[in-house]
């Protein structure tokens, strides 16, 4: 699991793109990436990468385009976020306001448009990454996101 989030992070550092290993979010605001491999639990296999340079935000608040390691590959998704401090003991946590999760075709302008969802129907085309991610295909995201 290290290994491969290692990789993936010396690519985006190969970029020139920042990643953070650990956002700090609670435990429920994790249940918002749904239903994550049960390697995961209480191991860190997130990386996040701020795309918050372009705009006049400092803080956490903001849009980081979240590197998830799943069973079968990896799974990428756009979140919005707000920080939010609890003022009685000055603690600063990360909520989730939107995830929007990415897929290979969604990169292949006017493919992945045409598939409809049934109104409230939960659509999950699991993680098609991959584990072989090449520069190429993460500057695709990357400038999909921003």
């Amino acid at each position: 699991m290290q290994t491969i989030l290692d990789e993936i992070s010396t690519l985006l550092t190969l970029l020139s793109l920042p990643t953070l290993r650990r956002l700090p979010l609670p435990p429920r605001e994790l249940s918002k990436f749904g239903p994550l491999p049960s390697f995961s639990l209480g191991r860190p296999t997130f990386l996040f990468v701020p795309l918050n340079a372009y705009s006049k935000n400092e803080g956490l608040e903001g849009f980081y385009l979240a590197i998830v390691l799943m069973e079968d590959g990896v799974r990428m998704g756009l979140l919005g976020t707000r920080e939010c401090v609890e003022e009685s003991t000055g603690n600063s946590w990360v909520e989730i306001n939107d995830v929007g999760w990415i897929y290979n075709e969604d990169l292949v302008e006017g493919k992945g448009k045409e598939k409809e969802v049934a109104m409230g129907e939960v659509q999950d085309r699991g993680s098609n990454f991959g584990f072989s991610l090449g520069t190429e295909s993460l500057r695709k995201v990357w400038s999909y996101c921003v």
